[in-house]
């Protein structure tokens, strides 16, 4: 709404008032301590302002309050033991403040709790397994912290569990194999940016409501478990920046919905299963920096309407670039440079009407001579034309908004 200024502490004089919602504004300031007299309310929407200073340790004493939204401000200091006094509280939310210090133990005393959220601020050490005894959790985000130690294990029996997201920490150890035994309801598992090793449990697959799963950049080893295909209702698969080996199994072509697959920075091998490139919900293919070899299919792009990004760079592909890549049709961002491609850039290309980024470096290309690539229709406007002159062979003249020709050899 645009309000501005601090709170009036007169507002505390309004007894009868069950809910409260400044939510984005430009308040700032502390919260006024007079709205501890408001002992009816049930609802604080604060979020999206600039407050400052502590979370106030009155606020542990609303009885009947079920919703705490304080995100998105600037709350500092630790958070308040008193907030464990509200047993009627549903929703805290802390998110995006700048608190410190651990997460009080006794946050398990909040029984009724079902949404717990205090991602993206300076919490640290440990998770308290206390959390895990509220039966009632469904959705847990603790992410962008400074969160160590092992997960409790008493977080894989929580069934009510829906959403859980721990990334950008610095927690470690292994996942058990069991860890979807009991997790039905699961949709969201956010894990990347830790310390997490040892292998990707097969039993993942139990998890089968899972929609959005994040493991990437951590320490993970091992093969790419084939029963991951299994995960049907899956449309983020992020396992990138691993210690991972062995080939792409065939069964993640099962993943019809998969709109983001993410397996860079690892150690694959060999060719990409050709049942990857049928996944028609795809819209972004990344596995740059594998080891990753053989020829891209010449219909790669025929069951591909949604791709916009294919990254296949820093692998050892070889053979042609196929010249039906034109069929993917919202393709932005391609990127083939530093691998063993070999004949000409296909004239066909000029067909991506909205290509803006095209790596093709460090290949072998060649025999360039009297084709033609057109890209004069494309968003970025550009046309590219390979010309023979008086001293021989000259490079395309493109220019488009990111072109990457870097030791390609062009022959004429």
């Amino acid at each position: 709404m645009g309000l501005s200024g601090s709170i009036p502490p007169q507002l505390g004089n309004l007894s009868f008032l069950a809910a409260i919602d400044l939510s984005d504004n430009n308040f700032h300031g502390s919260l006024p301590k007079e709205l501890a007299f408001l002992l009816r309310l049930k609802v604080i929407h604060l979020e999206y302002n600039n407050f400052v200073g502590d979370v106030p340790l009155w606020l542990g004493t609303l009885p009947k309050l079920q919703l705490l939204y304080l995100s998105n401000n600037s709350f500092s200091g630790t958070i308040p033991t008193s907030i464990c006094n509200l047993s009627r509280l549903e929703t805290l939310d802390l998110r995006n403040n700048h608190l410190n210090g651990y997460i009080p133990k006794e946050i398990g005393s909040l029984i009724k709790l079902k949404n717990l959220l205090m991602g993206s601020n300076q919490l640290s050490g440990s998770i308290p397994s206390t959390i895990f005894n509220i039966s009632s959790l469904q959705i847990l985000d603790l992410r962008r912290n400074q969160l160590s130690g092992s997960i409790p294990s008493t977080v894989f029996n929580m069934s009510s569990l829906q959403y859980l997201s721990l990334g950008s920490n610095g927690l470690n150890g292994s996942l058990p194999e069991e860890m979807c035994n009991n997790l039905p309801e699961l949709f969201v598992l956010y894990l990347y940016e830790n310390l997490f090793y040892g292998q990707i449990p097969s039993g993942i697959y139990r998890c089968k409501r899972l929609e959005h799963l994040q493991l990437d950049t951590n320490k993970f080893t091992g093969s790419i478990p084939r029963q991951i295909g299994n995960l049907t209702m899956l449309k983020d698969l992020y396992i990138g920046g691993n210690i991972l080996k062995g080939v792409i199994p065939k069964e993640m072509g099962n993943l019809m919905v998969l709109e983001t697959l993410s397996m860079e920075d690892g150690g694959l091998t060999g060719p990409i299963p050709s049942v990857i490139f049928n996944m028609s919900s795809l819209k972004r293919m990344a596995v740059t920096n594998n080891s990753l070899s053989g020829s891209l299919q010449e219909n790669i792009c025929d069951n591909l309407p949604f791709l916009e990004e294919l990254y296949l760079s820093e692998n050892h592909f070889t053979g042609p670039i196929p010249s039906t890549l034109w069929k993917c049709r919202k393709l932005m961002i391609l990127s083939l440079s530093v691998n063993e491609f070999t004949g000409s850039i296909p004239k066909e290309i000029g067909n991506l009407t909205v290509i803006k980024e095209l790596y093709l470096g460090e290949n072998n290309l060649q025999d360039l001579a009297g084709s033609e690539v057109d890209l004069a229709r494309s968003e970025v406007g550009l046309a590219a034309v390979a010309q023979i002159g008086s001293d021989g062979c000259t490079t395309p003249d493109l220019q488009p908004a990111t072109l990457d020709l870097r030791k390609t050899t062009l022959v004429c």
